[in-house]
């Protein structure tokens, strides 16, 4: 189980270097062409948390917890839960806030699940995002959870955040065997 204190909003991969003829933070993975903070919040690193939900059914299928986001001119995209640490805020924060903003209400079973699924961060670092600028990138922990199928059925599947949501649902995970088949939702 990860503690608060080991990912704080000071988990960043890098922490730039700073230039010291702009006085600015400088993206540890190089120049982008854009100056400034572009549409990013913070010079630096921004930080965000992902949240992986998945689990295996009693069948053996293999699911994950996915949304389905809006995108501009009503198109859409898959997506995990995830959003910015707002300052404040640590990772475990905004990792539950996400989940319950954007996939499953708060319930018991949102408390067992971290507290009884956490099976540590599948990445922590720079994220390769066209809002990264020169001098304000993202970098984010994604962190799984495997829920047991006592926890995934007891999960109620809910979107507050309609506005960037537009519903969510358990997804088969792909793999280059088994075909893509539409999942159970809820919007």
């Amino acid at each position: 189980m990860l503690h608060e204190q080991e990912l704080s909003r000071n988990f960043c991969e890098s922490c730039g270097v700073i230039v010291r003829k702009r006085q600015r933070f400088k993206n540890p993975k190089g120049k982008t062409g854009i100056r400034g903070r572009g549409e990013l919040g913070r010079w630096g690193a921004n930080h965000a948390a992902d949240v992986f939900v998945t689990h295996t059914t009693s069948d053996g299928k293999h699911m994950a917890l996915m949304c389905t986001k809006r995108v501009g001119d009503g198109a859409s995209a898959l997506c995990w839960p995830a959003g910015m640490v707002e300052p404040g805020h640590t990772v475990p924060q905004t990792l539950r806030q996400e989940l319950n903003q954007e996939a499953v209400k708060d319930s018991d079973a949102v408390d067992r699940l971290f507290a009884e699924c956490d099976r540590g961060p599948v990445y922590a670092g720079h994220v390769d995002d066209w809002r990264n600028t020169d001098d304000a990138w993202i970098e984010t922990v994604a962190q799984h959870f495997h829920a047991t199928d006592e926890i995934a059925s007891q999960l109620q599947l809910s979107v507050s955040d309609t506005e960037e949501i537009a519903k969510v649902a358990w997804y088969p995970r792909w793999t280059r065997s088994t075909p893509c088949t539409p999942p159970t939702s809820t919007g």
